[in-house]
């Protein structure tokens, strides 16, 4: 199969674009419902721009202000979408029931890279799939290399199955995976992915690839109209473990406390700081959920909040409060502050 170069819409080409998906929306709104592509009803993704015209992602909940309920509504202002005000992301993972109606991977578009190798990849894991009878339909993300591909399921799969059935068929390679994590807690929301249609940034509405290449918009609502769920009873079950991985030393100096997760875990409680949870990342990483911050006791009180953590990597370590007050600091300073040793050795 020869592989197509993928560039953005031409602007006559984007005008007709957004004119086929608005006139589909209603269509591919009561199709995606019944895929049921929300996995929660009481949250969804998607974007808000500031004076700067920067772009920021942002989960809409059920207790704002101007909620709206998941459904076929939102679906159809979301495939109608002129810009990124109404586009919508979905949740990968319900909470309540630890289940997922659909796993998705997210190969990203970098600067300089080979787009074509981008849809190589992506048919590589699309074979992975197929070989255990699914069928992860591959759409373009951003009409510049990247690629989303989605799997569709008849009925609700545990979460932590489908995340290891993903990270079996993806292989070694660096890909986002949807789930990103084999569960969360109660109250948590997790990872959220846009679904097909417009950018949110730029005038490009997504493509899927058929048998010859990508389609043009007219075949790609007739393809996503035709999705069938594939049988969640095939999906295997794929023992998910935290990563334990000694990290490598540096400059002849290894800190003891920073072999794995839990030693880390170990040193920080012997220090009076509160774990309250590990939780794997995708990329291997571990997130170790603190309970208190350690600069602002007013951050990160309550069992819920995860908004306080060091993250553990093979690579290093690294601090991370995600409220405002906080957001300057970082491993170094923190270490200084729980270690007198240290922190003398700095300041020497």
């Amino acid at each position: 199969m020869t592989i197509k170069q993928v560039h953005n819409y031409p602007h006559d080409a984007s005008n007709v674009a957004l004119r086929v998906w608005q006139n589909a929306a209603p269509d591919l709104a009561e199709r995606l419902m019944e895929l049921c592509v929300f996995n929660r009803p009481d949250s969804r993704g998607g974007y808000w721009r500031d004076d700067t015209g920067e772009y920021h992602v942002t989960t809409r909940k059920s207790t704002d202000r101007n909620w709206t309920p998941n459904d076929v509504a939102t679906l159809s202002r979301h495939f109608m979408a002129p810009d990124h005000q109404d586009l919508v992301g979905v949740h990968a993972i319900n909470p309540i029931s630890g289940t997922s109606r659909w796993g998705a991977i997210d190969i990203d578009d970098h600067e300089g890279q080979d787009i074509g190798g981008n849809l190589r990849k992506a048919l590589m894991i699309r074979e992975a799939a197929a070989d255990l009878k699914f069928r992860l339909h591959l759409f373009q993300s951003d009409g510049r290399g990247g690629i989303h591909g989605w799997i569709y399921f008849d009925s609700p799969v545990p979460s932590e199955r489908v995340y290891g059935m993903l990270k079996k068929i993806v292989g070694n390679d660096f890909v986002e995976t949807f789930p990103k994590q084999p569960s969360i807690g109660p109250s948590e929301f997790g990872n959220w992915l846009r679904l097909p249609g417009r950018h949110y940034k730029r005038a490009a509405w997504a493509r899927m690839f058929g048998e010859c290449g990508w389609l043009s918009p007219d075949a790609t609502i007739d393809a996503i109209l035709q999705i069938e769920p594939d049988d969640a009873r095939r999906v295997p079950q794929y023992k998910v473990e935290i990563p334990i991985i000694s990290r490598p030393v540096y400059q002849g100096h290894r800190s003891h406390f920073a072999e794995s997760p839990e030693t880390l875990r170990s040193w920080l409680e012997s220090k009076g700081v509160e774990v309250k949870a590990l939780k794997p990342c995708s990329n291997g990483a571990v997130r170790l959920i603190l309970g208190l911050c350690p600069f602002n006791p007013d951050h990160g009180d309550g069992r819920s909040d995860t908004s306080v953590m060091v993250v553990w990597s093979a690579l290093g370590l690294r601090f991370c409060c995600l409220h405002n007050r906080c957001r300057a600091y970082r491993w170094v300073h923190l270490r200084e502050k729980l270690d007198d040793a240290y922190r003398s050795r700095r300041r020497c």
